[in-house]
């Protein structure tokens, strides 16, 4: 049924096998027209980020993953939502930029996005700011934060629980003020800051 309603309203989706379109469909709560609209917007998210999105290269993943930038914890949180750990101290600007740091964050978000307990229950995400220079600053333009929040919003089938800053400098809140303005009120009453918190498996999890 919701294929036919995706043939009319937008007949230029390419996938419509069950399982592909049954991940819009749970993470809007069963809601069709909510389904159907990120869709929408998710053919449109590749449409003005194609190379982006569609030439994500494994090998970006595999460096940042061993750097610990990224860590996906194997326990889910209290919500029964998926916790992933970012990292700032992982990232190094002199040998990774904006473009490939942005395809990891889509990476991610995609296999996270496979298991049917994570499309239901969410993703948390835990932003670790410690190591944050001006190195990162200068690379974090507003429309990187656009494309990133914008993309998480509404370019992905993805459900955010909740988003975790902590470890954060003074020099996050002109980040955070960028980002804020392109944020949803639903997505920034899911927003939680920890000034000092020692990020560990116990930790996160406790946390959220």
């Amino acid at each position: 049924m919701f294929s036919i309603f995706l043939t009319t309203a937008y007949p230029n989706c390419k996938r419509r096998e069950d399982e592909f379109l049954a991940k819009f469909v749970r993470v809007k709560d069963y809601n069709v027209r909510k389904a159907l609209e990120s869709v929408r917007n998710f053919y449109r998210n590749i449409e003005r980020n194609h190379r982006l999105i569609e030439d994500i290269r494994p090998s970006y993943f595999r460096a940042l993953y061993g750097a610990e930038f990224v860590n996906v914890l194997s326990s889910r949180g209290t919500d029964g939502s998926k916790v992933t750990v970012i990292r700032m101290e992982g990232w190094d600007p002199s040998q990774h930029n904006l473009e490939q740091i942005l395809q990891v964050c889509v990476l991610l978000f995609q296999h996270g996005i496979q298991d049917v307990q994570t499309q239901l229950r969410g993703t948390t995400l835990i932003f670790d700011w410690k190591g944050l220079t001006l190195a990162h600053i200068r690379q974090t333009t507003p429309s990187f934060i656009r494309q990133l929040v914008v993309s998480a919003q509404e370019g992905l089938p993805i459900r955010i629980a909740g988003l975790h800053f902590v470890n954060y400098p003074s020099i996050f809140w002109g980040l955070y003020y960028v980002a804020k303005g392109f944020m949803k009120p639903k997505l920034r009453a899911r927003i939680h800051f920890h000034k000092e918190l020692e990020i560990g498996r116990a930790s996160c999890r406790e946390r959220v």
